[in-house]
């Protein structure tokens, strides 16, 4: 086992070794991995290791997994979780399940609950290390609240708590007195540093006015959360490469993910940016009958007719004033705002963004950040305005829950400072003894094509991306930032000319 340990790297094909560089996996995990997958390419001769460029190499990827899987501690009582992933949607729980390695119920485990808890929970490895996946009755931050009650009465070391899923994001920030288009594209992914209650106050003829006392504000993050979180803001740091190499993994290396449309990419042309106080109503054309209603709909308080709040943009013949190109998931850190309503209003949105530096909306955050150390993390499904769809929904709740198990996998926990309880321990032998903690390496990533995406405008696409480790460092310089530009512009997305419509004098209205 000595000998085995000191395996020359350099004699293993860069593919694989520019992998466990990037995940600085041990040798004795790189062993483990290459007897597992020696003796299951011996049954299955279909899973050996294709070297060529853009191969996905997903029989190795399995043989990894499953052998970390295997040697994971399996917590003895619920007092061992230390890390909870809350959804609100099933298909947003479903995402998260599809990337778990390992399933505690499978194996015949079955950690209960505390008497008076009405929470369902799933138990088993994300990210390398244990968790209790667990959903509310519905969405809204009331009902996240208390299942975050009885999540802590249940598991009462709770450390971290994950607040996964899709939200809306903000598509225009303050530049100074002006305002620009913000780098927040759909199937991005916001992580949380701040999480206001937006819909906490008092209501006013013509207005409503937030609680924003001290006294009845959010408290801040755990010290913990919060220290842990900063070592990626920035996007300069090892740390934040390597999740967001990891949060933009090809779909098509997770198998369950794989198998559905609904988690793929929505395609060129998808990613539409309305303008401020631009209504999701019939609009005024030539080529379609008026609305009355519609016509009447001038304020940002009019209500438009009851057809367009089920209509199509294409239906009504909404105008987007930019489509963006295709390009890799970026990662966003910022205050979220939560509340228990839907955010449908591109002018309360944009009221948020400038008085409080809001860059994200979504209903649960809110609920779990009172009782745990909370940190939401959500993929950009829409812009928070009326022209809301669900194409973008699959991709980014799948972007969402792959930057959860990159974060996971960064984790350090701290020594438990309680004993695990006798009187919720399982009744099985096979848990006395546990293997020492070992991280799961992620699936790698297929190698990125720079050209098949437009770098924004001024970005240096590398000629190479995936060779000799520096995968981290090239797919960082495809996302590059969006300047506001007039005019019109063309750029190229996936082979085709897709045409950035940019808002001209007056198109962009101060709130």
């Amino acid at each position: 086992m000595h000998q085995a340990q000191r395996i020359n790297k350099s004699r293993i094909p860069p593919t694989l070794r520019s992998y466990f560089e990037l995940n600085h996996a041990s040798n004795f995990i790189l062993l483990r991995s290459f007897i597992t997958y020696v003796a299951a390419t011996r049954i299955f001769p279909a899973l050996r290791i294709d070297l060529r460029p853009g191969a996905r190499n997903i029989g190795f990827s399995l043989a990894v997994l499953m052998a970390n899987a295997a040697a994971q501690p399996m917590p003895a009582s619920r007092d061992g979780f230390r890390i909870a992933v809350i959804c609100a949607l099933p298909e947003e729980r479903d995402t998260v399940e599809a990337l778990m390695t390992s399933y505690y119920q499978n194996e015949g485990r079955r950690y209960g609950k505390a008497r008076g808890d009405d929470n369902a929970y799933t138990t088993g490895v994300l990210g390398g290390k244990p968790i209790v996946l667990v959903a509310p009755r519905d969405m809204g931050t009331t009902n996240t609240r208390d299942l975050a009650r009885g999540l802590s009465i249940s598991f009462t070391n709770i450390s971290y708590a994950l607040v996964v899923g899709v939200a809306g994001g903000a598509p225009f920030v303050l530049d100074g007195m002006d305002w620009k288009y913000s780098d927040i594209h759909l199937g991005d992914v916001i992580i949380s540093t701040h999480v206001l209650e937006y819909d906490f106050g008092r209501q006013y003829e013509g207005y409503f006015r937030r609680r924003a006392e001290v006294e009845h504000a959010l408290p801040r993050a755990t010290a913990e959360v919060a220290n842990f979180v900063r070592k990626f803001i920035g996007g300069r740091s090892q740390d934040f490469r390597r999740i967001l190499v990891k949060t933009n993994f090809d779909l098509g290396s997770h198998g369950r993910l794989n198998h559905s449309e609904y988690h793929q990419h929505p395609g060129p042309n998808k990613d539409r940016v309305y303008g401020q106080g631009y209504r999701h109503k019939h609009q005024d054309r030539p080529d379609r009958d008026a609305c009355a209603t519609c016509e009447a709909c001038t304020a940002w308080y009019d209500k438009a007719c009851a057809r367009s709040s089920i209509a199509t943009c294409e239906e009504l013949g909404c105008q987007p004033i930019r489509i963006n190109a295709v390009r890799p998931t970026m990662i966003h850190f910022g205050t979220y705002a939560s509340g228990n309503a839907v955010m449908r209003s591109g002018h309360c949105r944009d009221l948020m963004v400038r008085d409080d530096g809001v860059i994200g909306f979504e209903m649960e955050g809110a609920g779990a950040w009172e009782v745990f150390g909370t940190i939401v993390i959500k993929g950009v499904v829409d812009y928070a305005d009326s022209h809301k769809n669900k194409l973008w929904q699959g991709y980014a709740a799948a972007r969402a829950a792959l930057c959860a198990t990159a974060l996971i996998e960064e984790i350090e926990l701290a020594d438990s400072p309680y004993a695990e309880k006798k009187s919720s321990q399982i009744n099985t032998e096979s848990n006395s003894k546990t293997a020492a903690p070992i991280t799961t390496p992620a699936i790698p990533p297929a190698p990125i094509d720079p050209e098949g995406f437009d770098d924004g405008g001024g970005g240096d696409v590398p000629e190479e991306a995936g060779a000799e480790g520096k995968l981290v460092v090239e797919l960082s310089g495809i996302c590059v930032r969006d300047e506001l530009v007039e005019g019109k512009g063309l750029s190229v997305a996936d082979g085709v000319l897709v045409e950035n419509v940019l808002p001209g004098e007056g198109a962009v209205v101060p709130v």
